[in-house]
């Protein structure tokens, strides 16, 4: 009898939290009439007017009235201490937590009366942890079977990968992988997937400095003409990007260049950068300013080529 109770008062913990994902609020459907038809979203701008979220009533503002533009095709950087809100960005852009005020748009669509399904196919987010399956690479880059051996072959080496790899197979979780192949898959199917916004959420966090720097040659040799946010760790990560925001308490503290505000002694992102020490904060001024040469120069060859 006091098995059979143990096994019974375990049954009820079981049905108890069964229970509870019947009382989750539902999220919003995943097409609405509002839809904007293809190909939206053509340019991928983005704007963030006096955002405000949180995640549960009651706790604190994750972010408080953010307001930024993003740019089509550029590359923008977001950093900031812990707790600053920089994931905060992403979560409110995905709707996988509804605002509590404000309005984000995507080439000038509210995306508030999107279907969540619309908005979710429109963007590509590469996260800190890649996911994978077990099962073939193959499978990993095309799990509904739309994309031809060729075109998957041809993501492989773009993304810096053996085309040979392709039927290697992939432990769960891709545990037989370096960390480096496997956020190289995931690049691998963002290629495929060809949305002109993509998202890294600290996807270079784990990787050691040469992986990091050959990441950074892939994102402008094969992902240019999109627009490109990146949450990130480290600092020499998105210093050589068009522009980056520095957040804090979830607000958004400073906006530019990143060549123009470490120039600045007094700005936020000098403040971040001297933290690290007088080397890296040195080294890091240097590639900004080495970053905003070569976008001159390049700007200049443009205007002499349209003239």
């Amino acid at each position: 009898m006091s098995e059979q109770y143990v096994q019974v008062r375990t049954s009820f913990a079981s049905l108890e939290r069964l229970l509870q994902y019947l009382q989750l609020p539902q999220e919003k459907a995943r097409r609405a009439s509002g839809d904007p038809p293809p190909p939206w979203p053509a340019d991928g701008r983005i704007r963030f007017s006096d955002v405000c979220l949180r995640y549960r009533p009651g706790l604190p503002l994750a972010l408080n009235t953010f307001s930024a533009v993003v740019p089509a095709r550029q590359k923008t950087g977001v950093v900031g201490r812990t707790g600053a809100g920089k994931s905060s960005i992403i979560l409110a852009l995905f709707r996988l937590v509804e605002l509590d005020g404000g309005t984000i748009e995507v080439d000038g669509v509210d995306v508030s009366a999107l279907g969540l399904a619309s908005l979710r196919q429109a963007i590509t987010i590469i996260p800190q942890d890649p996911v994978l399956h077990a099962g073939s690479v193959l499978a990993n880059l095309d799990p509904f079977g739309k994309r031809t051996t060729a075109e998957l072959g041809a993501a492989l080496r773009r993304a810096r990968l053996p085309e040979a790899m392709l039927y290697a197979e992939v432990a769960k979780g891709g545990s037989n992988l370096s960390s480096g192949e496997r956020q190289l898959l995931c690049f691998a199917r963002a290629l495929l997937q060809a949305t002109p916004i993509l998202i890294l959420d600290e996807a270079t966090s784990n990787l050691d400095d040469a992986t990091d720097a050959e990441v950074q040659r892939l994102l402008r040799d094969e992902f240019g003409g999109r627009t490109i946010i990146t949450v990130a760790h480290r600092l020499q990560t998105v210093v050589d990007y068009d522009a980056i925001l520095v957040m804090a308490a979830g607000r958004l503290v400073e906006h530019g260049a990143p060549h123009d505000l470490l120039g600045r002694k007094e700005s936020a992102l000098s403040a971040l950068a001297d933290a690290l020490g007088d080397d890296a904060a040195l080294s890091l001024r240097a590639q900004a300013s080495k970053a905003a040469e070569a976008k001159e120069a390049a700007t200049a060859e443009v205007e002499v080529d349209a003239s």
